[in-house]
C-alpha cells in the first residue's frame, strides 16, 4: 500500500473504518484499485471520483461532465433509455410502470432475451407491447406473436390507441394478420410486410407456420411472444423465432445439442464430453455475432416438457 492508497487506508483505520482488503481491477467505472470500504459505500475509486457519491446514477453523470466515464457509462445510458421509456409508457398510458415491469424494460433495453413467467394480470402482454411501440418510435423493427386471432385484434386495436396517446405518426406502419380478416385486407398487409419496411407487426403464431418464408432474408429488431406455452406446441416455431433475429435454423440443433451435454456433464463427468462441449460452446457463441435482434416470451406457467424448448430461446 503506497501514496494515495496508504493515506486513505490511514484515514479510514482512524475513523473506526477499518479496511481490510484493497481489490485490483474491482473499480466500477476504470477497473483499478479501490478498497473493500470504498467498494461497499460508494464502488468507484478515489481517482475517478475523488468526493464520495453513493447514487451510482449521479456518481455516473459527474464522472461524464468530468470526462472520466468509462464503463459506468453502459449504467448511465441504460438509465437514460429507461428514463425516456418511462416517459413514453406513461404518454401512452397514464402512468407510469410498476416495479416489475421496470425491470423487465431494462432488461430488454440491455438486450436481453428472457422469458417472463408470471401470473395472469401482472402486466406482461402490456409491458411487451408498449415495449414494441416504443422501439417501433425509434425506427426499430418489431412483432408481437399472440395465440389467437381475438388476441391480435385486440392488441391492434391498443396499439392504435396507445401510438394516438404517445403521438406515433407513422401508425399506418402498425399491422396485423389473422383469421377474422377479409380477403382484401389480408392481402394488404402482406403487402406492407414485403415493403420490408420499419414496421410494428401484430399475428398469431400460425402466420409464422403459413407466412414464415416471408421474412426470408429480413429480421426484427424485438420479438415479443405472448403465451409461450401455445407457441411452443409447434416445435418448427422456435426455427421460425430464431430466424426473425437473423440467426441460422442450425443454430437450434446446436443450441440443443449444447443444452443435452451440459443436462449429462452435470450428472458425470467425462473427459470426452467436455471436449464435445467446449467444442458446441465455442459454435454457438460464435453463431450469437449473428443476432440482430431480441427475443422475449412471457407466459404464466412453463410446462416442465417444454422447458428444453424453452432454454434454446434462452441460449
Amino acid at each position: 500500500v503506497k501514496g494515495k492508497q496508504f493515506i486513505e487506508v490511514a484515514v479510514k483505520t482512524l475513523l473506526g473504518m477499518e479496511v481490510k482488503a484493497i481489490y485490483d481491477f474491482a473499480c466500477a467505472n476504470c477497473g483499478g484499485e479501490i478498497t473493500d470500504a470504498r467498494l461497499l459505500e460508494v464502488g468507484v475509486c478515489p481517482k475517478c471520483l475523488e468526493i464520495p457519491e453513493k447514487n451510482i446514477i449521479k456518481a455516473a453523470e459527474i464522472l461524464k461532465s468530468a470526462g472520466k466515464l468509462q464503463k459506468l457509462k453502459e449504467v448511465l445510458d441504460l438509465h437514460l433509455a429507461y428514463e425516456d421509456f418511462k416517459s413514453f409508457f406513461k404518454r401512452a398510458l397514464g402512468f407510469e410502470p410498476w416495479a416489475l415491469q421496470e425491470i423487465w424494460a431494462k432488461r430488454i433495453l440491455s438486450g436481453d432475451n428472457f422469458a417472463i413467467v408470471a401470473p395472469t394480470g401482472i402486466g406482461k402482454t402490456v409491458l411487451g407491447l408498449i415495449m414494441a411501440l416504443y422501439l417501433f418510435s425509434k425506427g426499430k423493427r418489431c412483432y408481437v406473436i399472440v395465440p389467437s386471432s381475438i388476441l391480435a385484434q385486440q392488441l391492434y386495436e391498443k396499439a392504435l390507441s396507445f401510438a394516438e396517446n404517445a403521438g406515433i405518426k407513422r401508425k399506418e406502419k402498425i399491422i396485423t394478420y389473422h383469421a377474422g380478416l377479409s380477403k382484401s385486407e389480408k392481402e394488404n398487409a402482406l403487402e406492407k410486410i414485403r415493403e420490408d419496411g420499419k414496421i410494428l407487426l401484430i399475428t398469431t403464431d400460425r402466420f409464422l407456420v403459413d407466412h414464415g418464408d416471408i421474412f426470408a432474408g429480413k429480421h426484427f429488431d424485438y420479438v415479443f411472444v405472448d403465451d409461450v406455452d401455445s407457441f411452443l406446441k409447434s416445435p418448427k416455431n422456435i426455427d421460425k423465432a430464431v430466424g426473425l433475429l437473423g440467426l441460422r435454423p442450425e443454430a437450434v440443433e446446436d443450441a440443443l445439442k449444447l443444452i443435452e451435454l451440459r443436462i449429462k456433464l452435470a450428472k458425470a463427468s467425462a473427459k470426452n464430453l467436455i471436449e464435445e462441449y467446449e467444442k458446441l460452446e465455442r459454435k454457438v457463441e460464435e453463431e450469437k455475432k449473428r443476432r440482430k435482434g431480441v427475443l422475449v416470451v412471457s407466459g404464466a406457467t412453463i410446462k416442465g416438457r417444454k422447458t428444453r424448448r424453452l432454454m434454446i430461446f434462452e441460449e
